[in-house]
């Protein structure tokens, strides 16, 4: 291996000047010397007696003729080589670092960038940090094992005294392998508890200290016993351990994707608090491996989370090659952005923006509604707000009588909006449906072909034969019926009994079977309403009145219903 200064650049070997540019060192020393090429003028130019030549050459016109020469722009390294030329490996780097960055050694003095002054060195050595100029380490209680216990000794000189033998000090060692000094000044508060300390503690002993300073330069730290100080810190640890604990749960994932970000709820609320309604993050789920989690931003202050399954993930921190939310499956982050978050963004804007919906609280909605109530009383009020038990999705409010408020859920899907189990494309559908709608319940709508139940039964009247659902006639009675023999797909007649007899009026022989299952109609009346008691008019329409005639299950009276839906308008009803 050659020497430093003997290899083929000669004296240039023992600078930081690259190969590449040996000629033109070789070139500044020869021009600052006005001789010859070669390693004896370098060796000349780089003699500190020589050192005011290299500062007398000009090498801006230098730096030009090798632009010129299309060697390209040359002046700082041609600096760099006068400069190394003058100070072989040199460190030239600004020396006031006291207005650059104010960082100073244990003894005040300017303290390079690139040099650790002692906490530095702790830090990195031990791995704690400094928050707001002050160690991490400090005031914390830590476990330390007692390593040797020292004793005050009786000198020959001197009397026997009371302290004679008694512990002092006790030397430490903290888990970190950080040594610790316990003083007998924080044994304990009281002089009884220290004597009682000084009698039990002994080496190998487990204690739990307080540490109340850091030695830096020493690399150890000072401890504290006393029962104020453990108490203090042990309840501020244990909030700390709850904080924690409460904070990030979940697992960073190596998921890359700009919209896809490790950061916990409250860090995406954060993100997404400046950001437009419709934005979103998607991040992980505390729920599992198997599971992201999408928070978008529907409003000013609502956030909606929504839950995203992953399926075949080639290792458990990696994203799934099926991704399924609410339902639909995507191959990838970009398939379901397109195909689900982003339509639920337009539809939770068409919603906000319809004529119809309030964004006060719901309360106040509630106070609007019977107040148009109260000025219009033949209309239905109504408006859409925010849902408050499920945030993210939406509620309709309306007063289907003269006081009570009805609420009932809208939830935003990608294809529209889900009212009652049914999904509508848009606003004006979805209302449109719901006057039509609007007497229905809400788990169970009312389905064409079927009539609504009367108001009351008459106790004491025997259901009649299976049938269809009659018609009503314009005197509120119904005709007298023809029966007729059930389907074939009904279940045969119990053995040793007598199957379906028809009668001459073509209806069932009475107790030959029992009658088939209910197909609809009438609870408990076999599919057909409850004929009237005989010498009574029949069963009028539910709110009092005769039924026009020919009139089809579900289709509203030409008249309109007593409380009807009639077409509505921007009033806050129909």
């Amino acid at each position: 291996r050659r020497k430093r200064g003997h290899g083929g650049g000669g004296p240039l070997e023992a600078t930081r000047i690259h190969p590449e540019s040996y000629m033109f060192a070789n070139k500044i020393a020869s021009d600052a010397l006005e001789l010859e090429e070669g390693e004896d003028t370098l060796k000349r130019a780089m003699h500190p007696s020589q050192l005011h030549n290299l500062d007398d050459l000009d090498l801006d016109q230098y730096a030009a003729k090798l632009r010129s020469a299309d060697f390209g722009k040359k002046f700082i390294i041609l600096e760099d080589i006068r400069r190394e030329l003058g100070d072989p490996f040199g460190d030239h780097r600004e020396t006031d670092y006291v207005k650059i960055s104010g960082r100073v050694d244990q003894d005040d003095q300017p303290l390079p960038s690139w040099e650790l002054n002692t906490e530095e060195i702790f830090n990195l050595l031990t791995g704690e940090s400094m928050i707001n100029g002050q160690s991490t380490l400090k005031n914390t209680v830590q476990h330390v094992k007692v390593q040797k216990v020292l004793r005050r000794q009786v000198r020959e000189d001197q009397h026997p005294g009371p302290d004679d033998g008694q512990p002092y000090k006790c030397i430490c060692r903290l888990e970190s392998g950080l040594m610790g000094l316990l003083d007998q000044d924080n044994f304990a508060d009281t002089d009884h508890d220290k004597d009682v300390f000084k009698a039990t503690v002994q080496e190998g002993q487990v204690l739990s200290c307080v540490v109340i300073e850091i030695k830096y330069a020493e690399f150890s730290v000072d401890l504290s016993y006393k029962a104020t100080d453990r108490a203090k810190f042990e309840h501020v640890a244990a909030k700390k351990e709850d904080k924690k604990k409460r904070g990030t749960q979940y697992m960073r994932r190596t998921i890359v994707h700009p919209m896809f970000k490790n950061i916990t709820r409250a860090q995406a609320l954060e993100h997404l608090k400046d950001e437009d309604p419709g934005e979103f993050v998607i991040r992980p789920s505390s729920k599992g491996l198997n599971q992201l989690t999408a928070t978008r931003k529907v409003f000013a202050n609502t956030f909606h989370d929504l839950v995203i399954m992953m399926e075949e993930q080639q290792n458990p921190m990696a994203l799934g090659k099926k991704l399924i939310i609410d339902g639909a499956s995507f191959e990838d982050l970009d398939e379901l952005i397109i195909g689900y978050l982003e339509p639920m963004a337009v539809l939770d804007r068409k919603m906000i923006e319809h004529e119809k919906f309030c964004i006060d609280s719901p309360q106040d909605i509630h106070q609007k509604l019977k107040m148009d109530k109260s000025v219009k009383t033949g209309t239905t009020p109504y408006l859409f707000g925010f849902s408050a038990q499920y945030p993210g999705n939406f509620t309709l409010y309306w007063i289907p009588g003269t006081k009570t408020v009805t609420e009932e859920q809208v939830r935003v899907v990608p294809k529209g909006f889900r009212f009652r189990k049914q999904e509508h494309q848009s606003m004006n559908k979805m209302i449109a449906w719901f006057k039509t709608n609007a007497r229905a319940s809400s788990n169970q709508v009312q389905l064409p072909g079927r009539a609504a139940p009367p108001p009351q039964q008459q106790q004491g009247h025997a259901p009649p034969p299976p049938m269809q659902a009659p018609m009503r006639q314009s005197g509120g009675a119904y005709p007298q019926q023809q029966q007729q023999p059930p389907p074939p797909a009904y279940a045969p007649p119990p053995p040793g009994g007598r199957g379906p007899m028809p009668a001459a009026a073509g209806g069932w022989v009475p107790g030959a079977v029992q009658p088939p299952p209910q197909m609809g109609g009438w609870p408990g009346q076999g599919g057909a309403p409850p004929q009237p008691p005989p010498g009574q008019p029949g069963w009028g329409q539910p709110g009092g009145g005769p039924m026009p005639p020919n009139l089809a299950p579900g289709q509203p009276p030409q008249g309109g219903w007593a409380q009807g839906p009639p077409v509505g308008g921007p009033g806050g009803g129909w």
